[in-house]
C-alpha cells in the first residue's frame, strides 16, 4: 500500500507517520527499521539510512496516541476507493464462487477489445452493454457493504466489472496444433476419444452410401483419403472442394454431408447460399474444419474466382458488427451439393475442385431411415472417427497432388471452353486456306459467341494470348498480326487441332475417347472429274 501511495510520503510529516506505524506494529525491532529504510528509498526525498534510523528510533507515542496500521489503510482507500471493494470481495466466498463459475464462460479480450462468451460450444464477441444484458439474472446478487457501512445486494456483473484481475486473453486464434500461450484457442480438439475401431468397411452402412454417391472406385478411394486427411491433420487444409452433383434428388448427397457434420462436431458450418462466402460479418463460417453448401445454383459461376481463394486461403477475417475484425488461420474444407449440372465454372488445369457425378437413382425410404439411425448414434461416429484416424491415406497426398480428373469434370471443362477456341474446332472450314488479321478473327469470335449464346466477355489480350498458343507456327507479324492458314487444307487444319488437344477434338466431334481419326487428303482420280467442273 505504501509503495502504491508513492508521492503521498514526499511530505515529511506523512513520512514520519509511516515510520511511527512501522515502529509500533513491529515493536521497534531492527526488522522494522530495515522495512522503513527500503520503503524510504523509493521516495524522492530519501536521505540515507542514518536519517531514517534517527527518525525511527526517536519515535515517541503512547498507546492512546499511537499511529497504527489502520491509518495506512485509510490513506490508501481514500486514494484508491475501488481497492476497498476488491479487498472485501476477495474475502467474500459467495462472490469468489460466482466469479469462478462466471469466468469459465466469460473472459476479456485485449485484441480486439471486447468480452467473449463461451456458450454451448460456441463463442460470442460482445461489447460491454451486451455482456450486461446477457449476465443479468443468470448469476445471484452478492451481499456487499456500501459507503455508509450498510449491507446491500448488488448484481454480480456490476461488481465484476469494477474489480481488476479478470480472466483475460491477448487475442483469439483457431489452431488445431493446440500450441499453449495466452491466446484463446477456439479449437478444443475432437469430441471423440481415440481408441480402436471395430468397423468393417465392406459391411458398414456409411461406406456403402459413400461408395454409392462416389459412383466410381477411384473417386471413392480419393473421398476416403480426403476425409482421413482432415481427421488426421486438421491443421492442414485439403485445398480441394468436393462437388456432388445428381440430376435427381434423394440419392444420398446430403446424407453424407450430415454424417460429416457429426464427424466434425463443433467444427462444421453451413452455407445456405454460395454468395455467403463473399460476405462480411461471417463469424458463423470461421473456426471450422468442414463447411458444406447444398442446392448450389448457377450463381456459383459468378463467384468462381472468390471460391478458388476461399478453398486454399491460409487465413480469414473474423468479423462481427461493432467489433474490429481480426485475422485468424483458416483450416476450412468444403463440400457442395447441387442438382444443377453446370453451376460451377471449370477451367482447364483446375486443381481445386473434385467434380463427382452421383448416380441418378434415389435411395429407398428404408435406406435413409437406416442410415440416419446409424449416424445419430455417437458411438458409431466415434467408430468412424477412429477408422479415419488410422486409415492409410498415403495413396493421395491431399492438398499437394493435383486433384483427380473425372469424366464429369472433363465434360464441364470442355463446355466452359472459350467461344473463340470452340469456334476453331467446330467450324474449321472458315479458316483453312485463308489469311486473317487478328482484329477480324476477334470480330468473328464475338459474332460466334453471340450466335451460340456463349460468353463474349473476353479481351483482345486474352484472345490473342490463347489463339497464338494454339497456332504458334501460323502467326505472321507484318503490318499487324495475321494468322496465315493459306497452306492448310481443311483436313490439315483439323489434324493440327487434333494434335493440340486430342480429347477436346474428340468431344467436339462426338467421338469415342479411344477413337483415332485418320487425316487423309481425298485423292481425286482424273477419270472421275467432270469436264464441265474443270471449265
Amino acid at each position: 500500500m505504501a509503495l502504491k501511495l508513492g508521492s503521498f510520503f514526499d511530505s515529511f510529516d506523512e513520512w514520519v507517520k509511516l515510520g511511527m506505524i512501522i515502529h509500533y506494529e513491529t515493536n521497534g525491532s531492527d526488522e522494522g527499521l530495515e522495512l522503513f529504510d527500503k520503503l524510504s528509498q523509493t521516495f524522492d526525498k530519501y536521505d540515507e539510512v542514518q536519517a531514517v534510523s534517527k527518525q525511527y528510533y526517536t519515535c515517541k507515542y503512547t498507546k492512546s496516541n499511537a499511529i497504527k496500521i489502520g491509518s495506512l489503510y485509510k490513506w490508501f482507500y481514500d486514494a484508491f476507493p475501488e481497492e476497498k471493494m476488491t479487498s472485501f470481495l476477495t474475502k467474500n466466498n459467495e462472490y469468489m464462487t460466482t466469479k469462478e463459475k462466471f469466468e469459465k464462460l466469460v473472459f476479456m479480450l485485449n485484441n480486439p477489445v471486447c468480452f467473449v462468451i463461451e456458450d454451448e460450444n460456441s463463442i460470442q464477441m460482445v461489447k460491454l452493454n451486451e455482456l450486461k444484458i446477457w449476465a443479468k439474472g443468470k448469476f445471484p446478487k452478492i451481499n456487499t457493504i456500501d459507503e455508509e457501512g450498510k449491507n446491500k445486494k448488488k448484481d454480480f456483473i456490476d461488481l465484476w466489472l469494477k474489480i481488476p484481475n479478470h480472466r483475460t486473453k491477448d487475442e483469439m486464434k483457431f489452431d488445431p496444433k493446440m500450441i499453449e500461450d495466452n491466446k484463446y484457442n477456439m479449437y478444443k480438439g475432437s469430441v471423440y476419444s481415440v481408441g480402436d475401431s471395430k468397423l468393417d468397411e465392406t459391411e458398414n452402412i456409411f461406406f456403402k452410401l459413400l461408395k454409392h454417391v462416389s459412383n466410381d472406385p477411384v473417386v471413392y478411394e480419393y473421398f476416403k483419403c480426403w476425409i482421413s486427411h482432415i481427421v488426421k491433420t486438421p491443421y492442414k487444409k485439403t485445398n480441394v472442394a468436393i462437388i456432388l452433383y445428381s440430376m435427381v434428388g434423394g440419392v444420398g448427397k446430403n446424407a453424407i454431408t450430415d454424417a460429416l457434420c457429426k464427424l466434425f462436431k463443433n467444427y462444421s458450418g453451413h452455407i445456405e447460399n454460395i454468395d455467403d462466402i463473399t460476405k462480411n460479418l461471417n463469424s458463423h463460417l470461421t473456426n471450422k474444419l468442414f463447411i458444406y453448401g447444398d442446392e448450389i445454383n448457377a450463381n456459383a459461376k459468378k463467384v468462381s474466382d472468390k471460391l478458388k481463394q476461399v478453398i486454399t486461403r491460409p487465413t480469414q477475417n473474423l468479423e462481427k458488427k461493432w467489433i474490429d475484425s481480426i485475422e485468424i488461420d483458416d483450416y476450412s474444407n468444403y463440400i457442395f451439393t447441387t442438382n444443377n449440372e453446370n453451376c460451377f465454372k471449370i477451367e482447364e488445369g483446375d486443381r481445386r475442385l473434385l467434380m463427382v457425378k452421383c448416380p441418378d437413382k434415389a435411395l429407398e425410404k428404408e435406406d435413409y431411415k437406416a442410415f440416419y439411425n446409424y449416424i445419430n448414434d455417437p458411438n458409431n461416429i466415434c467408430d468412424l472417427y477412429n477408422y479415419f484416424l488410422t486409415y492409410d491415406n498415403s495413396k493421395y497426398e491431399i492438398g499437394v497432388d493435383r486433384v483427380i480428373m473425372t469424366a464429369y469434370k472433363k465434360q464441364l471443362a470442355y463446355e466452359n471452353t472459350p467461344a473463340y477456341t470452340e469456334m476453331f474446332y467446330k467450324e474449321p472450314g472458315l479458316f483453312a486456306g485463308n489469311c486473317i488479321s487478328s482484329t477480324h478473327l476477334m470480330d468473328m469470335a464475338k459474332d460466334y459467341a453471340k450466335k451460340n449464346y456463349l460468353s463474349s466477355n473476353f479481351t483482345m489480350t486474352m484472345f490473342g494470348t490463347q489463339t497464338k498458343a494454339l497456332f504458334t507456327d501460323y502467326v505472321k507479324r507484318n503490318n499487324g498480326t495475321k494468322y496465315d492458314f493459306r497452306n492448310l487444307s481443311p483436313t490439315k487444319f483439323k489434324e493440327h487441332l487434333y494434335k493440340k488437344n486430342k480429347d477436346y477434338y474428340l468431344y467436339v466431334n462426338n467421338l469415342e475417347s479411344d477413337y483415332v481419326p485418320k487425316f487423309e487428303e481425298k485423292v481425286v482420280e482424273k477419270d472421275d472429274v467432270n469436264p464441265l467442273d474443270e471449265v
